[in-house]
């Protein structure tokens, strides 16, 4: 499970860095299989029972970060 949060908090930053260079120009493309993949994977993690505490407030965390970015976007 910690490989999964560590890989949902990776794909988050590189989401917003992508967005970034999209919204300043940089990019022609819209990151959007980014996006999908990664709401994929909230997706599966939600779903996933979550024993270790830790673990489930830093997925929380890392749900609301998620929320808040594609609301924003």
């Amino acid at each position: 499970m910690r490989m999964r949060l560590d890989e949902l908090e990776s794909r988050l930053v590189q989401l917003k860095i992508l967005y970034e260079k999209y919204f300043s120009g940089l990019e022609n493309l819209e990151p959007s299989r980014d996006r999908d993949r990664l709401k994929r994977l909230v997706i599966e993690l939600t779903r996933t029972p979550i024993q270790n505490t830790a673990q489930r407030y830093r997925f929380q965390s890392l749900r609301s970060r998620y929320t808040s970015l594609d609301q924003y976007l």
